[in-house]
């Protein structure tokens, strides 16, 4: 993808890191979508306003976009909007150490300094974060948000849309069910069930949780 046209959609934070990582990976970064900031300038890039302008068939297959918006129904949202997972950048930073026998969907972020070992298969539009470790046969649903400094140990499968907490160790052979928040520094020694919010050492169901809640809630 060196040179191709690329637009980040989302000007926060992780905007802005999805910018830099798409830099050292050489493409032409045009700027950013945002309906928060639209018309202000973010690294000498141009905020846009009203994405649906840049939407359309006259765009389809000249220019990627990668949606770099921390909230995981939001990424889904945007992505039916697009209508199209191939006109989606898949972002590897070329400081992260990735298996050659690793499958990686459409729109997905992998960060600086993190480890993928081999067989894992990581779905669409998902967030692999700084220094995260995902070791060998995992599966990681679409949508899903693994946070920086998390351990997956092997064989661990991670649902749909769901978000494990900065700094959370998972044990081998454990299922964390769609939509589910793994709060920061857990350790999940046994399978955590879906919609659900679990934290603490070992991690124990809190409440029930809704695809839709804020991440950070």
């Amino acid at each position: 993808m060196q040179n191709s046209k690329l637009v980040i959609i989302g000007a926060g934070g992780h905007g802005k890191k999805m910018a830099d990582l798409a830099t050292l990976m050489k493409y032409n970064l045009l700027g950013f979508l945002s309906m928060d900031t639209p018309d202000c300038i973010i690294y000498n890039l141009k905020v846009l306003g009203i994405p649906e302008l840049m939407l359309t068939d006259e765009f389809a297959g000249k220019i990627f976009f990668h949606i770099a918006i921390g909230e995981n129904s939001v990424r889904y949202k945007i992505l039916n909007k697009l209508g199209n997972e191939h006109m989606l950048a898949t972002l590897i930073s070329p400081y992260a150490t990735v298996s050659p026998n690793v499958i990686i969907g459409n729109g997905t972020s992998i960060n600086h300094n993190s480890v993928i070992q081999t067989s894992v298969r990581i779905g669409k539009c998902c967030i692999v974060d700084t220094g995260a470790i995902i070791d060998h046969d995992c599966v990681i649903g679409d949508f899903a948000n693994i946070y920086p400094g998390t351990v997956l140990t092997g064989t661990v499968n991670v649902g749909n849309g769901a978000i494990i907490g900065a700094g959370s160790v998972i044990r081998e052979k454990v299922y964390i069910g769609e939509n589910t928040l793994i709060g920061a520094g857990s350790v999940v020694v046994n399978d955590i069930e879906p919609n659900v919010v679990a934290y603490g050492n070992p991690a124990r169901v809190i409440r029930k949780r809704d695809f839709t809640d804020k991440y950070l809630r």
